[in-house]
């Protein structure tokens, strides 16, 4: 799933930012800089995790809007789906 979540300049380079895909870009708080016609897939003071919320100690569904997660599950998914087909 890393083209999902990486530049298309490199499918395994890490990025804080990407452009938004149509879908973020119809669908209301997924393109997190619009002005820009970008999106954060990471938190500002987390470079590991795709959730825009702060991590905490106790482990939690992310309770945020995170394009970097919806990114990486579709991807998942269509990769599943079309390894069924």
């Amino acid at each position: 799933a890393g083209k999902a979540v990486s530049p298309a300049s490199g499918r395994y380079t890490w990025a804080q930012y990407l452009p938004c895909t149509a879908y973020e870009r119809t669908h209301d708080g997924y393109c997190t800089q619009p002005d820009r016609g970008r999106t954060a897939v990471h938190h500002d003071k987390d470079l590991l995790h795709f959730c825009l919320a702060p991590t905490t100690s106790k482990p939690r569904p992310c309770p945020v809007r995170s394009p970097g997660v919806t990114r990486m599950a579709r991807e998942i998914t269509r990769a599943i789906a079309e390894a069924r087909s």
